[in-house]
């Protein structure tokens, strides 16, 4: 079985991962298992106190 993967890179920035979130929750909805695994490869930025 072939998975799909979606992949985030950058700085933790809470605007960012609401929408994110918001989102890949909308595509779980829609596709249910069909959806891609998100992985989140981040570092804090600097509006999130980095």
């Amino acid at each position: 079985m072939i998975e799909h993967y979606f992949v985030v890179l950058g700085t933790i920035e809470p605007q960012n991962h609401l929408l994110l979130l918001q989102v890949w929750r909308q595509l779980i909805e829609e596709l249910g298992l069909a959806a891609p695994r998100c992985i989140i490869g981040q570092r804090v930025g600097v509006r999130a106190g980095g």
